[in-house]
């Protein structure tokens, strides 16, 4: 909600150019996983620090960061799901570009819920 509200035309750009480089990599187009580097090349973090919320940021982006990225490289990035999380980005972006905060926080919200389901899956078939 709070980047569809702060997020700026260029950053909203630069997130669509990062998508582009997502979607060229290999495993994505095989459907086989969702490989985002750490930092300004990772959706999720971008989003967080267009979001202008210092609390946001400091437990997202700095306190909880690596832990989350360790989940989901461990569990959640290499599965089937790939295609459809690339695509809810997409949604997502589109809904911050549209100012649309409302729709941008429940894109995320379902996003969020569905990676986490899918990770809770992967971590009881071990």
């Amino acid at each position: 909600r709070l980047a569809a509200k702060n997020m700026s035309k260029d950053q909203i750009d630069d997130l669509r150019k990062l998508l582009v480089i997502h979607n060229q990599t290999e495993s994505l187009q095989q459907g086989e996983a969702y490989m985002q580097e750490e930092g300004d090349l990772d959706f999720h973090f971008r989003i967080v620090m267009g979001s202008g919320n210092k609390l946001l940021i400091r437990l997202l982006c700095e306190e909880l960061y690596y832990l989350v990225r360790m989940y989901r490289f461990q569990f959640g990035m290499a599965s089937p799901r790939a295609k459809k999380a690339f695509r809810e980005h997409e949604n997502i972006i589109q809904a911050i570009e549209d100012k649309d905060g409302e729709l941008a926080e429940i894109l995320m919200r379902r996003h969020i819920s569905a990676s986490r389901l899918n990770v809770e899956n992967r971590m009881n078939t071990l």
